[in-house]
């Protein structure tokens, strides 16, 4: 499914970082005190239909959402660090290929403070067909 694959492309660029990963959907702890983490979830807008079915009943649905990855570090952090993380991301989503998967309008969101944290939000646009 596009999730698994859009999961797959984030896990790819975050785990090399060292980062602590929570995924929507599991129970997983967040990080307190000084360990830089991501959030990461994805979330429809729309979905339907797109063509007539042909002799055999096959049908197109499209579907299009948006990916969040929301990135944490430390307050007091070397703001190197969630640079380095966001440039990553951002240069694996753009350059990120496959047949029936697109993503578009990959955004660099800047939070700030949020608690102990300095936070950035990293998006991108997805969308993609379903034939049956």
């Amino acid at each position: 499914s596009a999730g698994y694959v859009l999961m797959g492309v984030v896990n790819s660029t975050l785990k090399p970082l060292k980062l602590t990963v929570i995924w929507d959907g599991r129970d997983d702890k967040i990080p307190t005190g000084q360990t830089p983490w991501a959030r990461v979830t994805m979330r429809h807008a729309t979905g339907g239909q797109s063509s007539l079915s042909n002799l055999a009943g096959v049908k197109r649905f499209t579907y299009t959402g948006t990916l969040f990855i929301q990135l944490f570090v430390p307050k007091n952090s070397n703001m190197s660090v969630m640079d380095n993380v966001v440039d990553k991301l951002q240069v694996s989503l753009t350059s990120f290929k496959d047949s029936n998967l697109w993503l578009r309008d990959v955004q660099r969101r800047e939070i700030g403070r949020d608690g102990d944290f300095y936070s950035v939000n990293v998006l991108a646009s997805f969308s993609y067909d379903d034939v049956r």
